[in-house]
């Protein structure tokens, strides 16, 4: 039978809690207060099920390749961008124009393929944008774009084409959603 890992984490607690929960850990036949505590998170985590991300995504400055978008002066298929990596995906501003603030455009990218997966007009969007891309059930380490797929994938795609109709409107009639 395989051992498992385990890590070691603190808890501050004032005497008054310690003696409270000391108790109930007594009441619930738990060998001690850290079992009891343990045993009251997993519960809690099966609760919240699919809210909880597997992956949390921790943002960071840096370079990463992104495809060109479709131009006909593009002589290189991808090009280096500047921004903000987390997990499988990076968000860069759109550069090269002298664009009014009100014209800013992010683009989310996933990494693994430099695909772009987004035009949205805040970076906050393309941040919760991923946050909701990442908890899907899909394969987001390949670097092949055929193999970014799984049983989620639809939620990804309908995730992302709600994203730019409430940040633009819908294609169709232009009205913005919420």
């Amino acid at each position: 039978m395989a051992t498992r890992k385990m890590t070691t984490i603190a808890v501050r607690a004032s005497r008054h809690q310690l003696a409270r929960w000391g108790g109930a850990a007594q009441y619930e036949g738990a060998s001690c207060i850290g079992a009891w505590l343990a045993s009251l998170a997993t519960v809690r985590l099966r609760q919240l099920g699919n809210v909880v991300p597997r992956l949390v995504l921790s943002w960071q400055r840096s370079r990463f390749k992104a495809l060109r978008l479709p131009s006909y002066s593009a002589k290189e298929p991808t090009l280096q961008v500047a921004g903000i990596v987390g997990g499988p995906f990076g968000i860069y501003k759109e550069a090269g124009r002298d664009l009014p603030a009100a014209y800013t455009v992010f683009h989310l990218v996933h990494l693994g393929t430099g695909s772009h997966l987004a035009k949205l007009p805040l970076r906050k969007s393309c941040k919760d944008l991923a946050r909701e891309l990442v908890a899907f059930r899909v394969n987001w380490d390949t670097a092949v774009p055929e193999e970014v797929a799984g049983p989620e994938m639809w939620k990804a795609h309908s995730a992302i084409n709600r994203a730019q109709t409430a940040a633009y409107g819908s294609p169709i009639s232009g009205r913005k959603d919420g």
